[in-house]
């Protein structure tokens, strides 16, 4: 049943961009590339520090994330913006020195936390103009994504943080982006 769990939250993490692609095709909403590249990057390197902390399984998850931002930065250029800020540098130098560090101290685990406190980071900007302007962004992607990351722990092995940090992290942030953009959806009436 496990594996079942962690084969079925990346479909699921997989499948929650689609609202996300229609809106974009129907220029509902106009994604940020330089935000969604900066997540493509940083996914990359949590998929690939869990893929060498805990091996293929616990990597499904995040893996589906690559696929999901990389999808989203190839439509970016069609349909996006690009809107570089002092932010985005950081973040972007941030991922970079996450690697470092992984590679100065051999530690996985030490990118994979530098990946999570930078994507927070990353996603404080789409929280705020999800706050601001709920119309432009699909709720449904966030929501969608904190189930599958959801179903994924559910299929974890809990008593390792490499495998269960990871999706803890985007069940959270994911589902806090949907709550603030329902929820201000309905108070804007």
């Amino acid at each position: 049943m496990k594996h079942f769990l962690l084969f079925l939250g990346p479909l699921i993490n997989l499948y929650s961009i689609v609202p996300y692609i229609v809106d974009i095709t129907r220029k509902r909403t106009k994604p940020n590339r330089v935000t969604w590249f900066t997540w493509m990057l940083l996914t990359i390197v949590g998929t690939s520090a869990i893929f060498v902390q805990e091996g293929t399984m616990a990597s499904l998850l995040p893996f589906s994330a690559v696929l999901a931002t990389v999808s989203i930065v190839l439509l970016g250029f069609k349909f996006g913006y690009a809107k570089y800020t002092k932010f985005d540098v950081f973040c972007q130098v941030m991922a970079i020195v996450g690697l470092m560090l992984w590679a100065i101290f051999n530690s996985p685990m030490l990118a994979l936390i530098s990946v999570i406190a930078i994507d927070f980071m990353a996603a404080l900007p789409t929280l705020l103009h999800s706050y601001r302007s709920p119309e432009e962004e699909t709720w449904q992607t966030y929501a969608i994504g904190a189930v599958g990351s959801l179903i994924t722990i559910a299929g974890l092995n809990l008593s390792s943080v490499a495998q269960i940090a990871y999706p803890i992290y985007l069940m959270l942030a994911n589902g806090g982006i949907a709550a603030v953009i329902v929820i201000t959806r309905i108070r804007k009436g």
